[in-house]
């Protein structure tokens, strides 16, 4: 422990400690040569992956691929985008299940549930749709695993608030654009086939949802719903 302590402070500190002041600090139990050698192993184990980016390191990134032009230039709906996002991630990052998910698909999915909280207003459906074209094309995503996450992110969103994360009524699929003017024909672009987003809320009730990240991410017989216990971050 004394040696990832050490390693930490050497990532994300602005001062690094010497490996005798550990040594000094364990009060002679190990020497200096013993620190330096399981640093050396640890290093080897992790086979040097010690900085991989993070969920919230995925939504400032994909938060960039928005065209200022989408949000009228407004810093507003961007800050409130990606606020929304870190608040989802960070609410997760206590949950184990999420754990098991890689983060670009936790911010993808916590990027989906800012958007469909955000007005017409504020972002259309027309630069929802090209943004979220844009993020496909950028990232590999498994929408069934995506999805699940999202039920979770608003599950657990409500465990912690008591109340639901917002979802504009006027809010259509952010991966389908219609391509009709006429609006009783409803014919519409669509990125992939998914759960529209009116029925997310449906599907997360309480504490449960359908779906596991962790059995969908293992390819498990989706006909047994996981069952979730509530845990408060």
């Amino acid at each position: 422990s004394m040696c990832c302590l050490y390693v930490a402070v050497k990532m994300f500190e602005p001062l690094s400690m010497d490996a005798s002041l550990l040594s000094e600090i364990s009060h002679g139990c190990y020497s200096t040569a013993e620190i330096l050698s399981m640093e050396t192993s640890i290093l080897h184990v992790l086979e040097w992956k010690l900085n991989g980016p993070t969920a919230q390191d995925f939504a400032t990134h994909l938060l960039a691929m928005l065209k200022p032009s989408a949000y009228r230039y407004s810093i507003d709906t961007v800050k409130s985008i990606l606020d929304s996002m870190l608040h989802q991630i960070e609410i997760a990052a206590a949950d184990y299940d999420v754990a098991l998910v890689s983060p670009s698909a936790v911010a993808v999915a916590s990027l989906l549930n800012a958007l469909e909280g955000m007005s017409q207003d504020s972002l259309s459906s027309k630069a929802r749709y090209s943004f979220f074209s844009r993020v496909v094309d950028s990232v590999d995503l498994d929408m069934n695993l995506v999805e699940t996450v999202q039920r979770r992110l608003r599950s657990l969103f409500y465990l912690n608030s008591g109340v639901d994360l917002p979802m504009d009524r006027s809010s259509r699929d952010v991966t389908q654009f219609p391509t009709s003017t006429n609006a009783r024909s409803q014919e519409c672009s669509c990125l992939f086939s998914r759960t529209p987003s009116q029925e997310l809320r449906r599907k997360t009730q309480g504490n449960k949802i359908t779906t596991s990240p962790r059995s969908t991410a293992c390819g498990q017989d989706e006909s047994k719903p996981d069952v979730y216990h509530a845990r408060c971050a």
